[in-house]
């Protein structure tokens, strides 16, 4: 009974931590009125603007590892905001989206940069197009129509001046979105792409073009110098993979009961790598580190990035099963079943607990 019990929490706490976070939106309304109140501020000073510097280029903001927040790093963003050109409100963009918080603090930053930032949507040309695209789909809040149909007017109006390397890239943030005219225009766009600059575009379009085709029904018949291409850079692809001592733990404890199971198992199709797999059975198991979600500091629920759900969709429509668990959740699994490690039904639980579902 207190197996079964524990097994219904940390359920619960598995199915908050899949939430979905569609219904965080910000509201650009209460950016306009904060904004006109502090309109008539002195200006910002020189040590503002060196921490604005320091801001853009600081390693907390860069570094899985480390867990940082903009309430501790630097508050005073949403007051220098109002003085930022495009570019200073783009970098910010890029910085915060790397944030694992979504804090009150956050989302008001977040408020004011869209607010600001939407008047500037007509003169963005297409490369700082695509990073507001990037932005808006990493930010874990989403956006006011109002600003997301100004964004994606500009898009298609400008869509012809998008190298092909960018045409990838946007539709990549475009197809999380699921929505908008841009996403049809891009997507229309990939059978006239003949060739891409590096390895990093060749990804994202092996990545793209199974998630298109499979779980969107959208045609994506490439050229035919793209598919040897494609083929040629899967042939040559060289990879750097770590396996982290708690992957190897998990992988370790599912191995004694299946041992088909493997660490960093290249699955070519969609040119990645999954943690633990077993492909026989068609089973992956992901431990996802702090890259992999946001967390809402007030209801501590968990918003998984966008480009994990699209792969997933893919591997449950070819018939795999999918698992995904942090290592904090795995600590806690250990702890609740110690001595019990062994048991078939413990893995039973594991799967009920960490299965992803659409």
């Amino acid at each position: 009974m207190k197996t079964l019990l524990l097994g219904l929490f940390l359920g619960v706490i598995g199915a908050v931590c899949a939430a979905s976070s569609s219904h965080l939106s910000l509201d650009l309304d209460s950016a306009s009125c904060r904004i006109g109140d502090i309109s008539t501020a002195a200006r910002p000073s020189a040590h503002l603007w060196r921490k604005f510097d320091q801001f853009t280029t600081d390693p907390d903001f860069f570094e899985r590892s480390v867990v940082a927040t903009i309430d501790v790093k630097f508050p005073e963003i949403s007051r220098l905001m109002l003085w930022m050109d495009a570019h200073q409100l783009l970098k910010t963009a890029c910085n915060l989206k790397r944030l694992h918080f979504l804090t009150p603090i956050l989302k008001e930053a977040y408020e004011n940069l869209f607010f600001l930032l939407e008047f500037h949507i007509d003169s963005l040309n297409s490369e700082d197009t695509s990073r507001l695209w990037s932005c808006v789909a990493e930010c874990g809040y989403s956006v006011p129509n109002t600003f997301f149909r100004k964004l994606d007017r500009h898009t298609c109006k400008h869509s012809d001046d998008f190298s092909s390397a960018l045409v990838v890239s946007t539709l990549k943030h475009l197809s999380a979105l699921s929505q908008g005219h841009a996403y049809e225009r891009f997507v229309s766009l990939l059978p006239r792409i003949k060739t891409l600059p590096n390895d990093c575009d060749y990804h994202n379009l092996l990545f793209l073009k199974p998630y298109l085709t499979e779980v969107r029904g959208k045609a994506v018949p490439l050229k035919e110098c793209m598919v040897s291409a494609l083929e040629s850079y899967q042939e040559t692809a060289i990879y750097c993979v770590k396996t982290s001592g708690v992957q190897s733990e998990l992988a370790h404890f599912l191995k004694r009961f299946e041992p088909g199971f493997a660490c960093e198992v290249h699955y070519s199709d969609l040119d990645i790598h999954l943690d633990i797999a077993n492909v026989s059975a068609k089973i992956v198991v992901d431990m996802d580190g702090l890259h992999h979600f946001k967390r809402d500091s007030l209801t501590s629920q968990c918003f998984r990035r966008h480009l994990d759900k699209m792969r997933d969709a893919v591997l449950l429509g070819r018939g795999w099963s999918v698992y995904r668990i942090t290592p904090d959740q795995w600590d806690c699994f250990k702890e609740s079943f110690a001595g019990k490690m062994t048991q078939p039904r413990t893995l039973e639980t594991f799967y009920k607990i960490y299965a992803v579902n659409f």
